[in-house]
């Protein structure tokens, strides 16, 4: 299972999770940074990867431009305290 954070996550992730998911990718190492959502998409559905997010607004429901016929999985992470701060 390869992973593929998007930009408003830690280029370290890939570093702390290898040994769980390699060959996982980050938006901002790779070239990405930048790009936009639905080029995002075209590169996760194409390398298929499970896209990684804290974006709530991210449009992982358009259908993706790469021509693949599929959308990638899509993971979005979220404050689990629902507070909007970091855990002390």
């Amino acid at each position: 299972m390869k992973l593929l954070f998007d930009e408003s996550l830690s280029a370290k992730l890939i570093e702390l999770l290898n040994d769980l998911f390699p060959d996982s990718e980050s938006a901002l190492r790779n070239g990405l940074a930048g790009a936009g959502d639905s080029r995002i998409i075209e590169y996760a559905s194409t390398g298929y990867f499970i896209l990684v997010s804290t974006d709530s607004d991210f449009e992982v429901n358009q259908p993706s431009a790469g021509g693949t016929g599929r959308d990638p999985a899509f993971l979005q992470l979220s404050d689990v305290h629902g507070c909007g701060c970091a855990p002390t």
